[in-house]
Parts: C-alpha cells; sequence; structure tokens
C-alpha cells in the first residue's frame, strides 16, 4: 500500500530527505539472568547478546536493573572478525545502582554488533533483570516521490510512504520515518 505524506517547512530548504526502515517487533526479556562481574572491565559482561543489522532506522536499547548496579555497553564488529573486543565499544550508559540504563543509536551502520549488560554490583549474584530491544531494520516500508531541489519556506510538498505487509503475522509492528532537510536528514522522526 502506500500512504500520501505531507512536509511544510517555515524555512526555505536546499532539498529535502526521507528515509523509512521496518517493519520489526521489539523483544521484551524478563527475568535475564546476571551475575557479579568484574567491576573493572565490562568484557567479563556475564550477559551478552549478539545481532546483525541491516538497513537499521533505529536501534533502542532499555535496561530495566532493579536495585543492582548494572552498566549496559553496545560493541559494533569494526573489523568483521566476529570477536567482540574491548576497543568496538561504541556506546555505554552507566549509572549508579537503581537506575535504569538506555542506549539509542540512529541509523547505526550495517554489520554485527553485541549488547553487554555488566553486573558492576549485583547482590545476590546471580540475579534477575528485564531488557527492551528495539531493531527498527527492514525494508517493508519505502519513500518514493521526494521533491527534487529547493524547496521555498511556506511550500506544501508530497510525498510516499510505501508498505508491504504480506506475510506479516498479526501483532505490534514498528517502523520508522526520518523526514528533514538534506543537512539535517533526521530532524523529524516518525
Amino acid at each position: 500500500g502506500t500512504q500520501v505524506m505531507s512536509a511544510k517547512s517555515t524555512l526555505d530548504l536546499t532539498g529535502l530527505t526521507a528515509m523509512a526502515f521496518g517493519l520489526t517487533t521489539p523483544e521484551h526479556l524478563t527475568n535475564q539472568i546476571i551475575y557479579q562481574d568484574n567491576p573493572a572491565d565490562m568484557m567479563t559482561s556475564s550477559w551478552t547478546r549478539q545481532y546483525v543489522l541491516s538497513h537499521t532506522g533505529l536501534f533502542d536499547v532499555n535496561l530495566h536493573v532493579g536495585s543492582n548496579d548494572l552498566d549496559l555497553y553496545i560493541l559494533y564488529d569494526k573489523d568483521n572478525d566476529g570477536i567482540p573486543e574491548a576497543n568496538e565499544l561504541i556506546a555505554s550508559s552507566t549509572a549508579s545502582a537503581g537506575i535504569d540504563e538506555h542506549i539509542k543509536i540512529m541509523l547505526p551502520q550495517d554489520g554485527t554488533y553485541w549488547i553487554f549488560v555488566h553486573g558492576w554490583s549485583v547482590t545476590p549474584s546471580p540475579s534477575t533483570f528485564d531488557i527492551d530491544i528495539n531493531v527498527v531494520q527492514g525494508t517493508m516500508l519505502t519513500v518514493s516521490n521526494l521533491p527534487v531541489g529547493p524547496i521555498p519556506a511556506g511550500t506544501t510538498v508530497n510525498f510516499n510512504l510505501n508498505y508491504d505487509l504480506n506475510g506479516l503475522p498479526a501483532g505490534t509492528w514498528y517502523g520508522i520515518l526520518y523526514v528533514g532537510p538534506t543537512n539535517a536528514p533526521t530532524a523529524v522522526t516518525i
């Protein structure tokens, strides 16, 4: 199907970009086991997950720590060797005990990523945590008929958001649409 989308800016634009990703369904993992890890070494993280991302608009991770002090790390396999290494750390969230952790990456590169949950201070060990992982990727949403060239302020422009729902089972599915000028392509998130 197709949905006609409209955009209007109060500023002159040198051009308009739009990118669509999805459809995917988020993961909500409960009662995950965590141990006391070596607080000085994130690579001892007792909970890890690997993800292969392709045409991804959003990689969003929310860690619900309970009363423990858990830290959240994301690593990217920049050398494509399939092995997570400390020098491949690209994002971290390391708040104090009892404070949930969150990492959000917009437009991550294609490739292999790891989520590490590190037990910085875990009592008792083992304990449990919950984690929400939303990887919005795929080509079931596309954009077409974008206007070409400069757009004067106050001009309404239309473009198409195309979707392919064939084969999707019933459930909640997520997609993301970024719209913005050519120098800020993620200015608006829908």
